[in-house]
């Protein structure tokens, strides 16, 4: 690996040699440098995608010195449009070594976990309007690559992340699929509930149910398996006593049991229903490759 590291540092001084001839700002350049580098990563891994080929040592190096390089330019330029491909370069490529080499898989997955609870830790620290779903992307990659509980999310990080600014249903989603995987951060999970609740609630009292976010959040929460059943039970007891839903309701000639017993049963089946089809979220398994994509195309979600 002593070549690896060479050609690392000396690729970083020609960068900078070439910039400081040139009169260029480095920030003018790093996010060109990462896309080409990623390029070459992945034509690299294309190579032996489809054949039955094991990784060379000498294009391990490559792989690992890329990295390496790829990895301190991100560390100069962490823009929220950088971070979706920089996450998605990671996922690729701990997927492609899991699939090639344990050796080389333990090697990348050390690293990458080690360096995205650095960052995730320094914007901690640094946290600027803005940046939340960067933060979102490094840690739904470092609970994807993770299998130990050194390598996840350390608990101070997600505290921090619980107490971000303009909550939202992506929030909800992110937060929720993170302390649901991650034993060491269930503690969070009632918590987290009641924010939620909360935020549907004040939609209701300032949009009233024409809010797609409400519909997409409630179907969601319902269909949530860290939520307790009796806990949903109570939250929808207290929607169905919202005015304009009563409204709707008789219009179209539903009526729900005035029995506390019957209606809780009522209210029961309609959570079990959800909890075994979902509906815009599938809990046991969220794709973080179509996550990241969903965030690119639509940072708003």
């Amino acid at each position: 690996m002593n070549s690896g590291r060479f050609i690392v540092t000396q690729f970083i001084r020609d960068v900078k040699s070439v910039i400081k001839d040139v009169n260029v700002e480095l920030l003018d350049v790093t996010a060109y440098i990462q896309k080409s580098l990623s390029k070459l990563v992945y034509s690299m891994i294309d190579k032996y995608e489809f054949q039955p080929l094991q990784i060379t040592n000498s294009d391990f190096e490559y792989f690992a010195s890329y990295f390496d390089i790829i990895l301190y330019f991100y560390s100069l330029d962490r823009r929220t449009s950088t971070s979706f491909s920089f996450c998605q370069l990671i996922i690729t490529l701990h997927d492609f070594s899991s699939r090639k080499s344990l050796i080389y898989s333990h090697y990348f997955r050390d690293k990458l976990s080690h360096y995205l609870q650095l960052k995730i830790l320094q914007m901690d620290r640094e946290y600027q309007e803005g940046m939340k779903i960067e933060v979102y992307n490094l840690a739904l990659t470092l609970e994807y690559i993770a299998e130990n509980i050194q390598e996840r999310l350390p608990d101070n990080s997600f505290r921090r992340l619980i107490g971000l600014k303009d909550y939202n249903y992506f929030d909800f989603i992110c937060l929720m699929h993170i302390a649901g995987k991650n034993k060491s951060l269930s503690h969070y999970i009632p918590s987290m509930t009641i924010q939620a609740e909360d935020y549907m609630t004040k939609i209701m009292q300032d949009l009233g149910f024409k809010s797609a976010e409400l519909i997409h959040m409630l179907l969601d929460y319902l269909s949530c398996p860290f939520i307790t059943c009796e806990r949903k039970v109570i939250y929808l007891k207290s929607v169905i006593c919202n005015s304009e839903l009563k409204d709707k309701l008789s219009r179209v000639k539903v009526k729900l049991p005035k029995e506390i017993v019957s209606l809780e049963k009522e209210l029961k089946i309609i959570i079990d229903y959800s909890t075994s089809r979902y509906w815009f979220s599938n809990w046991d398994k969220v794709d973080i490759w179509n996550l990241l994509m969903k965030k690119q195309l639509n940072p708003t979600y």
